[in-house]
């Protein structure tokens, strides 16, 4: 599990996101090639020495043109007092903590730490062991 946390204004957005989260439709331009898109076509492009054909056909899926293709989980707005408005953000490794710093005021911080609970390797009711 990620997070972004990002705007600087008086509502403070957190975006949520999986490593497994992604849109794997493909572009356009690999719609239209997909059936040339097999070792053969490969073999005999490379050997008919045709590369800008096989980089037409082959770097088509990379050519996307389109949004991001990693997929928020989710997000969660917190809305600051009027008034206070994030000015700047940090990362504390050490402490796996993002910080939000107010406008104005550079003792006041917002701390921030998205706790994961561990995996469990043993019996769980959940899956039904």
């Amino acid at each position: 599990m990620g997070v972004l946390l990002w705007d600087k204004s008086n509502t403070l957005r957190l975006s949520l996101d999986r490593g497994d989260l992604w849109d794997e439709r493909p572009s356009p331009k690999h719609v239209a090639v997909r059936d040339r898109f097999n070792w053969a076509t490969m073999r005999e492009l490379v050997a008919g020495d045709r590369m800008p054909e096989f980089d037409e056909i082959f770097d088509s899926n990379y050519d996307y043109g389109g949004p991001s293709t990693k997929l928020p989980a989710g997000r969660v707005e917190i809305r600051l007092a009027p008034g206070q408005v994030v000015d700047a953000f940090e990362l504390n490794l050490a402490e796996a903590e993002g910080i939000a710093r107010l406008a104005g005021d550079e003792t006041r911080r917002l701390p921030l730490q998205l706790e994961h609970p561990r995996p469990s390797h043993g019996p769980s009711p959940d899956r039904g062991q």
